[in-house]
């Protein structure tokens, strides 16, 4: 998966919340719509303990799917 531009939209507690914004350029070169290109389909939360990350999601909003890695 290519790099995603993101920026934190909420911090709760242990918790930090990323969400995409701005277009993929190269997606939008190759023709694809821009709902396709868009890096807000995309979001991440992260959960923080004892200044380690022991859960991250990924969650990929228009196809309503996410993807949690454990430590």
């Amino acid at each position: 998966m290519a790099p995603k531009r993101m920026k934190i939209i909420n911090v709760d507690g242990n918790v930090v919340e990323l969400r995409g914004y701005g277009l993929d350029e190269n997606a939008l070169a190759m023709g694809a719509p821009l709902e396709a290109a868009s890096f807000e389909n995309y979001g991440v939360a992260l959960m923080i303990e004892d200044d380690k990350i022991v859960r991250a999601q990924l969650d990929i909003f228009d196809r309503n799917v996410s993807i949690v890695y454990l430590q």
